[in-house]
């Protein structure tokens, strides 16, 4: 799992590298590209946040994080200036903030894919390498007819050797080209099939401690070395980034340099060992891509540059390994030194053929980390710094209101203690002031009267000082919903207004209607009352439609457009359920109908008083003349 990116992660960096290139031609970033581009985006950022949680190597894991910090700071960022462009589409200079903003982040998600790029490169030259020490390992003991170790290094071999089928697997899933794809994953597929061999080679030669035996694990051994480099030279070819391949080789060659000089300086014989070997296997690495890239070369120059980093490493790895050994023979500070020197040389001579395979130089990389994460400290600091700024200023202000409010305080104690002063001195003349507070008590309710007056007639009410009367209804539900109806109407006043005419006319016909209901000999009255009813209702509903017509709310309108819809439907229904009703008087169903018809008529008629009377209030003033909307106010 640590080598395999997750599902679409190759996809996602392929998109988001092909919009940089679009931007480099000239295209514009906009929201709608931003929008499509998030998607992507969260695939690097999520997959980058696993790798970090997998990742052995503490600096690069720090690293991935700080990153995807500063990648979700720009997303945010990016996702608020979105907001404020469409509040503001117009705003120039937000254009330009929104743009420059979108290419740091494009910025940072590419250098976050390389990063995590990096890291999964050196994880996978780090399984290759740990399978050739476990492998020689192995040998060892198998020389050794110690069958135990064998066994035991057996689950250790195992999972080194998983490991790089799943390095080989994962670069072949990101590969585009379909046969070197098709190559990584057979190498793998081969090299880990013959693994077992090798374990089965090996402890039967330990086990026998036979000379063929021991021969033929040593020629099973071999194989096992032609297989292992064709999976890494097929990973290779996938790649196509030999500068990546050795870079991922130098900080673990550095590790493995400063453990085999500890183990040296300890007597840990194992130890010393397995880590030598380990600082050799690696500089054979760094070297067979070397060799690869030089006869892959074309361009003579970087060939003979390619050439001379190689002929830098031969000549300082002898007096390396020279080096380490009089260390370990004699750890004295005069064979330290000469061994950290040996070790300067080695590695520099390793970076610079990094650098000529198009890697990037350790030191100029740990610089611009370091320049990047001092730009994220500065505009942190700058963040606390405006946030510090706000806190002052809201504190300053409310001090200022604290103030106002204080001295308000003292204006109206003062203006208390005046008028207390003016009642004492006036307190010879009672009588005066009594006739004057009456006056002016009497001015007050004049005023207060005129006032509601004014009110009143500003708000076109008029007032009914007697309330109306209740009608005259049979004990039903239609009669209780007519009189619902007619209570409703009669809060507006009629005498300028058609349609509550209209419904305050229906009421008081539903009224009849509830009467009738349950008599069987007046079924012509019945029927001339429903076709009354719907005929009055159809010219509700053309009145209401004006409204729809006027109103500049449109949730209004097609509120009240529904509502007269209702009208018009249960009215017709209602004239056929009433001829029915007439025909069969004793016919229960037929009672039912006509009840739910006639409640459902009014309720109809109820939510149109209050659509029409809103859609007015949303309309031009003026725009239906025939219609004055005027509330009655009656006496309690």
């Amino acid at each position: 799992e640590t080598f395999c990116p997750g599902g679409d992660f190759a996809s996602a960096v392929a998109n988001v590298l092909d919009i940089l290139e679009k931007g480099k031609m000239g295209d514009a970033f906009d929201p709608i590209t931003q929008d499509a581009l998030m998607t992507d985006y969260q695939k690097v950022i999520d997959e980058a946040k696993r790798i970090a949680d997998n990742c052995d190597d503490p600096e690069d894991a720090e690293r991935l994080r700080k990153r995807i910090e500063g990648c979700e700071a720009l997303i945010k960022e990016v996702d608020s200036l979105a907001k404020q462009l469409q509040s503001n589409p117009d705003d120039q200079e937000l254009k330009n903030k929104y743009k420059e903003t979108c290419d740091k982040l494009h910025q940072e998600i590419k250098d976050l894919a390389d990063d995590c790029t990096r890291c999964l490169a050196k994880q996978r030259e780090k399984a290759v390498i740990n399978a050739m020490v476990v492998a020689n390992e192995l040998m060892d003991r198998s020389r050794a007819q110690d069958v135990p170790g064998v066994d035991a290094l057996k689950p250790e071999f195992a999972q080194a050797c998983s490991d790089v089928h799943a390095a080989a697997i994962s670069v072949g899933s990101d590969c585009a080209d379909g046969p070197k794809s098709q190559a990584v994953v057979d190498a793998a597929e081969n090299f880990q099939s013959y693994s077992p061999v090798l374990v089965s080679a090996a402890r039967l030669a330990a086990k026998t401690g036979n000379a063929a035996d021991q021969k033929h694990a040593d020629l099973v051994k071999g194989e096992w070395d032609r297989r292992l480099a064709t999976v890494v030279a097929a990973m290779d070819v996938a790649q196509g980034k030999p500068g990546l391949a050795a870079a991922a080789l130098e900080r673990r060659l550095a590790d493995a340099m400063e453990k085999a000089k500890a183990a040296a300086q300890s007597g840990d014989e194992a130890a010393f060992k397995s880590h030598r070997a380990e600082v050799k296997h690696i500089l054979d690495r760094v070297n067979d891509v070397l060799d690869k890239e030089i006869e892959a070369c074309e361009d003579p120059a970087l060939g003979n540059e390619l050439k001379s980093a190689k002929a830098d490493i031969a000549a300082a790895q002898p007096k390396y390994f020279a080096a380490l050994d009089a260390y370990k023979a004699s750890p004295t500070a005069a064979n330290r030194a000469t061994l950290e020197a040996a070790e300067k040389t080695l590695s520099q001579a390793v970076n610079r053929a990094i650098v000529s395979l198009g890697g990037e130089n350790l030191e100029e990389l740990e610089r611009r980390l370091k320049e990047e994460e001092a730009e994220r400290e500065r505009k942190r600091l700058e963040e606390e710094e405006r946030l510090r700024q706000q806190m002052l200023e809201l504190q300053r202000q409310e001090e200022e209101r604290k103030r106002k409010e204080e001295e308000a305080r003292l204006a109206a104690e003062e203006a208390r203690r005046l008028a207390e002063i003016a009642e004492r001195e006036a307190a010879d003349a009672a009588a005066r002031e009594k006739a004057r507070r009456d006056a002016e008590e009497a001015e007050r309710l004049a005023a207060e009267l005129a006032a509601q007056k004014a009110r009143i007639i500003e708000e076109d009410k008029v007032i009914v000082y007697d309330a109306p009367e209740k009608l005259n209804v049979g004990d039903n539900d239609i009669g209780k919903a007519a009189q619902d109806l007619h209570d409703t109407a009669n809060k507006w006043d009629d005498s300028e207004n058609d349609l509550i005419a209209i419904f305050k006319k229906i009421s008081e016909n539903f009224a009849k209607m509830s009467e009738l209901q349950n008599q069987s000999t007046c079924k012509a009255e019945l029927i001339a009352l429903s076709k009354e009813i719907s005929a009055d209702a159809k010219k509700a509903a053309k009145i209401a439609n004006m409204f729809t017509k006027e109103c500049t709310d449109r949730r209004l309108t097609a509120d009240l457009a529904n509502t007269v819809g209702k009208i018009e439907t249960i009215g017709t229904q209602l004239r056929m359920v009433a001829t029915v009703k007439a025909s069969m008087p004793d016919d229960k169903s037929a009672d039912e109908q006509m009840t739910v018809c006639a409640k459902n008529l009014m309720e109809a008629c109820k939510e149109c008083v209050g659509g029409a009377h809103a859609c007015s209030i949303k309309s031009p003033k003026g725009s239906t003349p025939n219609i004055k909307w005027r509330k009655m106010v009656y006496k309690q």
